[in-house]
């Protein structure tokens, strides 16, 4: 397997190297693009930008090993955060909406390429961004509280299911 890439959204077609499993704050870390600890002070504030950012990983691999025709083939996901679209070879073949959710997306026949290069791609929507939308489709039939009226972290997070604590 390749090495897994993580593309930067402010520089188009800016890649720098992630870990998976990991997460999008340590891997801007390692990269040197977080430059102080996430916990120190009032980084919190400072890097609300990266919850704000939606992030694509990218993994090429290839299959060395054929896969018997009468056996089925999943992408088992433990942990994706929250919203995020999966494709492989430009197919999409899942997407999530639930952090506490194990998923085990069904790859079709013809997809996965034997001995040739793979690739999947997560693309992961800002939670942030996720809730305020959720929170403006539901809003239109009734309002559920609180709206936001938070002196600190962010709005809507019962509107997502992503770990709480997520939201400042």
């Amino acid at each position: 397997m390749s090495q897994k890439l993580l593309n930067f959204p402010t520089v188009q077609f800016l890649q720098i190297p992630a870990t998976v499993p990991g997460g999008i704050y340590s891997d801007l870390q390692n990269a040197g693009i977080l430059t102080s600890d996430i916990y120190y002070r009032l980084n919190e504030e400072n890097y609300k930008w990266v919850a704000q950012t939606n992030w694509t990983y990218e993994a090429i691999f290839d299959l060395e090993i054929p896969i018997p025709e009468d056996q089925s083939v999943f992408l088992d996901c433990h942990g994706l955060d929250t919203v995020a679209t999966l494709k492989l070879n430009e197919v999409e073949i899942g997407r999530s909406d639930n952090m506490f959710v194990r998923y085990k997306f069904p790859i079709e026949t013809g997809i996965l390429q034997q001995k040739l290069s793979n690739r999947l791609v997560v693309e992961f929507q800002s939670p942030i961004e996720f809730a305020r939308q959720k929170f403006e489709q539901q809003s239109q039939d009734y309002i559920v509280p609180p709206t936001c009226t938070f002196p600190q972290g962010d709005c809507h997070a019962n509107h997502i299911r992503k770990m709480q604590s997520s939201f400042g």
